[in-house]
């Protein structure tokens, strides 16, 4: 399964802008939308085995975002598609090693 943006109920985070946050992904990730690989769900999607619900997510080469996602879930989900599609194993190490320090 592919990463997750998970709904945090403590927070009270606003709903995001949709019309401004996918107009950005469509600007930096043009490839994305131009083919269909974001979709915008009714309501939080439900992850996992145990149905976790999230605001976002991206798996198998989809950005799947709630219509009520929290804002910056957009972004979110564009760092693991950049992260994940991206960038070789050397520089996700490279990555890694760094986050460790």
């Amino acid at each position: 399964m592919g990463s997750l943006r998970k709904v945090d109920e403590s927070l009270e985070a606003p709903v995001w802008n949709q019309e401004k946050e996918l107009a950005w992904l469509s600007k930096v990730l043009p490839q994305l939308s131009e083919q269909g690989r974001v979709q915008v769900v009714k309501g939080l999607i439900e992850v996992g085995k145990k149905g976790t619900l999230a605001w976002g997510q991206f798996d198998k080469g989809i950005v799947k975002l709630s219509d009520i996602a929290a804002e910056g879930t957009t972004y979110h989900e564009a760092f693991h598609v950049v992260f994940n599609l991206l960038l070789d194993e050397k520089e996700r190490q490279s990555l890694y090693n760094e986050a460790k320090k």
